[in-house]
C-alpha cells in the first residue's frame, strides 16, 4: 500500500504544450523539488522503495529527480528569456527599418569605415556561432525524442506484462515512469533552449543586416587624411609602449626545488610556463607584429593619397608576404597561450595542495608570474588578430584598386609585379659557401651567397662560351688543314681535345667572373676521391689513352685494324673511345685503353699494300707452264691488283690428288676496297678460263660426303717485309 501511494505521489506526468503559462511550470518545479527533498531526507534514500531495491536503483532515482528539477528550472528561465527576446527582436527590427543613413555626406573616413566593417564581421561571427548552437540542439532534441519513445514503449510493455502485479514488477514500472518524466522534462527544456537560440539568431541576423547596410552606405569613396593618419600613429605608439612595458615587467623567477619535505603533498611543477623557453619566444614576435601593423597603415595611407601602378604592385607583394608571416604567427601564439593556460592550472593545483610554507610561497610567486605572462600573451594575440583585420582591409582595398584601373594601368601593374617577382627570384639564395681571402697577410673567412642570379649568369656565360669555343675549334681545324697541311682526321681529333680543354678553362673563368668561389666545390673532393677509386678510374684511363693515341697515332680514321675479335675500319677517334666499322656496316665503340693495352693489327700502318693468296689444285696431267701463264694472265686482268709488286704464281707441291699452285697478288687497301671481293672476282675469272681450256680442278679420290668443302681456298697474308 505504501509503495502504491509513493508511486502516485512521485509520478505525475508532465504534458506541457509549447505555450504553457509560467505558473504551471513553477508548480511542476515545486512538486519535483518536494519529492526530491522527501527522498533525500529518508534513510538510505529508500522512501517508498521496496526492500528488494538495490542501492544503484535508489541512486538512479535521485539522479533522475535532480535532472528533472534542473530541466524545469531551465524551462522556466527559457520561458522568461523567450518573452524578453521576442520584444528585443521586434525593437531591433523597428530600429533597422528606421535607419536611413549615416550622419553627414560622403566621403567618409577610412577609420569610420573600418569600425563599421569590424562591427559587421563581429555580427557575422555571432550569427555563425548561434546557428551552430541551433544545429547542435536539433541533434540533441532528435536524440531525446527517440529515447522518450523507447521509454514509452518499455512502459507499455511493462504495464501489459503479468509481472507488474508483484513488488519487483511494480518497482521497475515506477522507475520507468520516473525516467519518462525526466526525459520529457529535459526534452521540454531543450526545445525551449532551441527556441531561445533561434530568437537570438534572428536578433543577430537583424544586427548583421543593419551592419552590412551601414558598410554599403559608407561606400567605397573613402578618404584617409593626414589627421586620421596622425591618430593612427599615436594609437600605434601607445599600443607599442603598452606591449613593451608588459614585456619588461614580466618576472622570471627561478625553478622550483625538485625535492619535497612532505611526502603527502603533490610533486612540484619544475617547468613552469614562464620558465619555458618555448613560451618566452612569443615575446620575440612583438617587434615583428608592431612593424607589420605600422607597414600596413603606411601602405593604406599611401594608396589613398598617392596611388600608382608601382605602389600598387609593391603593396600586393607586401600583402602576400605579411599574410604568409601572420599565418605562421597566429597558430604559434594560440599554441603558446594554450600551454600557458595549462601551466597556470597546474600551478594553481600545486599552490592549493602545497603543505610546505616555502614551497607554497614559491608556487604563488610562480603562479603570479604565469598569470602575468598569460595576460601578456592574450594582449599579443589580440594585437595579432587586429593586425589580421588590417591585413584583410588592405587586401579588400587592393582588389578595389585593381578593378578600378584601366588597361594601360593594369599592364603597368602586371609589369611591376613581374619585375618585383623576377628580382625576388633573381636574388633568391640557393645556398651559401665560405670564402677565404688574404688581406695584409691575414686570412679572412666570409660567407658568399650563391643566388639564382649568379647561377643564371654563370649558365648563360657558359653556354655563350661553349659556342665561342666550338667556333674557335672549327676555325683552328680549318687553319691546321689549309695552312699547316694537317691531315683532316688528325685535325678533327685535335679540335675535339682543344674543345674539351677549353670547356674546363671556361668553367673556371665563368665561376670567377660571376663571383662564385671555387671553394663551393670543395665538398666534392671526397666524392671525387671515392669516384677515382671506383668508376672514375676507367674514365681517366680512357682519357689518358686518348691523349696517347693522339700523339702516337698508331692508326688514323680510315685505317683497317683488328683488335681482339673486332676487325674493321676506324671511323672516329674520340676523347674517351673510338669507333670501328666492320664489313657489315656495324660500328663498335671501343674504349681507347683497349688500343693501348691489347694487341692491335693495323693493315695500313706504314704501307696500305696487302698481299693476298689463292690456292688451287688441278688434276695430274695438266701442263704446269701453261697453267702458270693462264693464272698470271687472269690476275693481271683485274684492275685492283697492283702491278708492282707483280703477282706471282708458284707451283707449291705434288699433292696426293692434285698439282698444288699458289697465286700471290698485292692490293692497295684504300677505303671502299674489300679484299674478299677481289678474291671472289679472281676465282670467277680462273674458273671460267679453266673451263674454256678443259682443265679439271682436282678433288680428293674419296667419298664426297666426307669432304664436301671446295678445294679452292683464299689465304690472306700480311707481308710487312715486302
Amino acid at each position: 500500500m505504501q509503495l502504491l501511494v509513493c508511486s502516485l505521489l512521485l509520478l505525475i506526468p508532465l504534458q506541457l504544450p509549447a505555450a504553457d503559462p509560467l505558473d504551471t511550470v513553477r508548480a511542476e518545479i515545486d512538486s519535483a523539488r518536494k519529492e526530491l527533498v522527501a527522498i533525500e531526507a529518508s534513510p538510505g534514500l529508500a522512501l517508498g522503495a521496496p526492500l528488494s531495491a538495490t542501492p544503484e536503483q535508489l541512486q538512479q532515482r535521485r539522479f533522475i529527480l535532480r535532472e528533472t528539477v534542473r530541466a524545469y528550472e531551465q524551462l522556466l528561465q527559457n520561458r522568461t528569456r523567450i518573452e524578453s527576446l521576442g520584444k528585443q527582436v521586434e525593437a531591433a527590427r523597428k530600429q533597422s527599418n528606421a535607419w536611413q543613413g549615416h550622419d553627414g555626406p560622403p566621403p567618409y573616413s577610412v577609420l569610420f569605415h573600418d569600425r563599421l566593417v569590424e562591427e559587421a564581421e563581429a555580427a557575422g561571427q555571432k550569427l555563425k556561432a548561434i546557428n551552430a548552437q541551433v544545429a547542435t540542439l536539433e541533434v540533441i532534441q532528435e536524440s531525446l525524442g527517440s529515447k522518450l519513445k523507447e521509454t514509452a514503449a518499455a512502459i507499455r510493455a511493462a504495464e501489459s506484462s503479468a509481472q507488474n502485479e508483484d513488488v519487483a514488477g511494480k518497482w521497475a514500472l515506477v522507475l520507468l515512469r520516473l525516467r519518462s518524466r525526466g526525459e520529457e522534462a529535459v526534452l521540454g527544456a531543450t526545445t525551449s533552449s532551441m527556441e531561445v537560440a533561434r530568437l537570438e539568431a534572428a536578433l543577430a541576423e537583424i544586427g548583421l543586416s543593419l551592419a552590412e547596410r551601414k558598410v554599403a552606405s559608407a561606400g567605397s569613396d573613402l578618404i584617409f587624411t593626414e589627421a586620421d593618419f596622425g591618430k593612427v600613429r599615436e594609437a600605434l605608439k601607445t599600443q607599442s609602449q603598452a606591449l613593451v612595458a608588459g614585456k619588461t615587467i614580466l618576472p622570471i623567477p627561478g625553478r622550483l626545488p625538485a625535492t619535497r619535505t612532505d611526502k603527502t603533498s603533490p610533486p612540484a611543477v619544475e617547468d613552469s610556463a614562464y620558465a619555458d623557453n618555448s613560451l618566452t619566444d612569443a615575446m620575440r614576435y612583438t617587434a615583428a607584429i608592431l612593424e607589420m601593423k605600422r607597414v600596413l597603415w603606411d601602405l593604406r595611407y599611401r594608396l589613398y593619397n598617392q596611388r600608382s601602378p608601382a605602389l600598387l604592385a609593391e603593396a600586393i607583394a607586401q600583402h602576400r608576404q605579411m599574410t604568409d608571416k601572420l599565418n605562421v604567427l597566429l597558430p604559434f601564439l594560440d599554441d603558446q597561450l594554450e600551454a600557458a593556460n595549462r601551466q597556470t592550472m597546474q600551478l594553481e593545483a600545486g599552490a592549493k595542495n602545497a603543505s610546505d610554507p616555502d614551497q607554497a610561497r614559491q608556487q604563488h610567486q610562480q603562479l603570479q608570474a604565469a598569470n602575468q605572462l598569460q595576460h601578456y600573451l592574450r594582449q599579443l594575440d589580440a594585437y595579432a588578430e587586429s593586425t589580421k583585420f588590417q591585413l584583410a582591409r588592405l587586401g579588400a582595398e587592393l582588389k578595389v584598386s585593381e578593378s578600378a584601373l584601366g588597361l594601360t594601368e593594369r599592364l603597368l601593374v602586371a609589369a611591376a609585379k613581374a619585375g618585383k617577382a623576377a628580382r625576388h627570384v633573381w636574388s633568391f639564395e640557393v645556398f651559401s659557401a665560405e670564402d677565404t681571402i688574404e688581406v695584409d697577410g691575414r686570412k679572412i673567412t666570409g660567407v658568399t651567397s650563391i643566388t639564382v642570379g649568379k647561377i643564371t649568369r654563370a649558365t648563360f656565360l657558359f653556354l655563350a662560351g661553349v659556342l665561342f669555343t666550338y667556333w674557335i675549334g672549327r676555325a683552328m681545324e680549318r687553319l691546321a688543314v689549309w695552312r699547316f697541311g694537317y691531315n683532316q682526321a688528325r685535325a678533327r681529333i685535335l679540335r675535339k681535345w682543344l674543345f674539351a680543354l677549353g670547356l674546363v678553362a671556361l668553367v673556371v673563368i665563368v665561376l670567377l667572373w660571376v663571383n662564385i668561389p671555387l671553394t663551393v666545390f670543395a665538398f666534392l673532393g671526397g666524392a671525387i676521391a671515392i669516384g677515382l677509386g671506383f668508376g672514375m678510374q676507367n674514365l681517366l684511363k680512357n682519357l689518358i689513352s686518348g691523349l696517347m693515341l693522339l700523339f702516337e697515332q698508331p692508326f688514323k680514321p680510315g685505317d683497317l685494324v683488328q683488335v681482339g675479335d673486332s676487325k674493321g675500319r676506324i671511323t672516329e677517334i674520340g676523347i674517351r673511345s673510338s669507333s670501328l666499322r666492320d664489313e657489315n656496316g656495324i660500328e663498335t665503340l671501343i674504349p681507347n685503353s683497349v688500343f693501348i693495352e691489347d694487341k692491335v693489327t693495323n693493315w695500313m700502318y706504314s704501307n696500305p699494300k696487302v698481299r693476298f693468296c689463292i690456292r688451287l689444285g688441278v688434276a695430274y696431267g695438266t701442263p704446269a707452264r701453261e697453267l702458270k701463264d693462264l693464272l698470271e694472265n687472269c690476275v693481271q686482268r683485274h684492275g685492283l691488283v697492283l702491278d708492282t709488286p707483280p703477282p706471282e704464281v708458284l707451283f707449291q707441291d705434288f699433292g696426293a690428288d692434285a698439282l698444288l699452285f699458289a697465286i700471290y697478288y698485292w692490293v692497295e687497301m684504300v677505303p671502299k676496297t674489300r679484299g674478299e671481293q677481289i678474291a671472289s672476282d679472281l676465282r670467277f675469272m680462273i674458273e671460267k678460263d679453266l673451263a674454256e681450256r678443259r682443265i679439271v680442278i682436282s678433288f680428293p679420290q674419296r667419298d664426297v660426303h666426307l669432304d664436301a668443302a671446295a678445294p679452292l681456298r683464299v689465304e690472306l697474308v700480311k707481308n710487312r717485309d715486302a
